[in-house]
């Protein structure tokens, strides 16, 4: 029985993505892991944030545009690794790229706001395929005056009213009793590491007590 993981790979990481992407690639060959990429919105969520200022429109229309910029991520990805694009989560081998627009729309249950991103819509396909969840970023993870935090509640993140994840993702993790870890992607062993089961190698968010 393969392993199954959902690795949100961030926009913060789009000039060294297809990079990472295709040591990964390589490194789940011969391993029993099914590893679900899904693309933050980066630069392209960007524009969308500076749409919104300049000419106004909808929180509903901002939250499918933002999606959508999860796609041109997506697509990126797939012209430059070569690596398939999906847009369900059947079973697969090796490493997919996942497309979100078209199963958002048939399953949409999320707040339409900011305080929902790729974070928390990675935390919904991890959800709903029983896959590992992780957070791939530019950063090591939760700080607190400073010091990295290896471990933290979700509860905990709430009280902190501001982290490196978005802000309905703590409690999307409490709902579903999930846990998620976030870790640099600008060190490839921790991310291998992280999808081995160690915990170490950023901060741990455990949702589930």
């Amino acid at each position: 029985m393969k392993e199954k993981v959902v690795l949100k790979l961030g926009g913060s990481l789009i000039k060294q993505g297809p990079e990472l992407l295709l040591s990964l690639k390589n490194w789940v060959k011969d391993r029993k892991i099914q590893l679900l990429v899904v693309p933050g919105g980066g630069p392209f969520a960007n524009q969308i944030r500076d749409m919104e200022e300049t000419t106004g429109f909808d929180d509903d229309t901002a939250h499918w545009l933002a999606i959508l910029s999860m796609e041109q991520y997506g697509i990126y990805l797939r012209e430059k690794t070569k690596i398939e694009t999906t847009a369900t989560l059947s079973s697969f081998e090796g490493v997919r790229i996942l497309l979100p627009y078209r199963f958002l729309t048939d399953n949409d249950d999320l707040p339409h706001s900011w305080g929902v991103t790729s974070d928390t819509i990675g935390a919904k396909f991890a959800q709903m395929s029983g896959a590992n969840y992780i957070k791939v970023t530019d950063v090591d993870g939760i700080l607190q005056e400073g010091n990295l935090l290896r471990e933290i509640t979700a509860s905990d993140i709430i009280k902190m009213g501001q982290s490196c994840v978005d802000t309905c993702l703590p409690n999307y993790l409490i709902k579903h009793e999930m846990n998620c870890t976030i870790v640099n992607g600008n060190y490839f062993s921790r991310i291998t590491e992280t999808i081995m089961g160690n915990r170490d190698t950023g901060t741990y968010i455990r949702g589930k007590f």
